[in-house]
């Protein structure tokens, strides 16, 4: 099962968290005060599936995918990515890479 962290302060986050638990019912959505301090401080959300977690727009990106159907659209848009981290580098550079689709 597909886990989602949610700031429960956070009324956006809180309304993602009920839209995509009604969409994928193989979601099971926590708080994010059950992740890792590091994360925590991240402040965002974090997708975790099958041992990988996702974090910013990736979490939300791969989240939306992964119910399915027409929601698989959402991976080609142009300057989009999905790339998991484990939590080992969480900290690391690449997960705080700009991705750029300027020129």
């Amino acid at each position: 099962m597909s886990r989602v962290y949610i700031d429960e302060e956070c009324k956006m986050c809180t309304s993602y968290g009920k839209w995509i638990s009604s969409k994928n019912l193989n979601i099971d959505l926590n708080a994010q005060i059950n992740l890792t301090p590091e994360e925590i401080e991240l402040d965002t959300l974090v997708y975790e599936k099958d041992g990988s977690k996702y974090y910013f727009s990736d979490a939300v990106i791969q989240s939306i995918s992964d119910i399915g159907g027409v929601y698989n659209f959402v991976k080609i848009i142009p300057g989009t990515r999905v790339t998991p981290n484990s939590e080992s580098t969480i900290m690391s550079a690449s997960v705080f890479s700009p991705v750029s689709t300027w020129p």
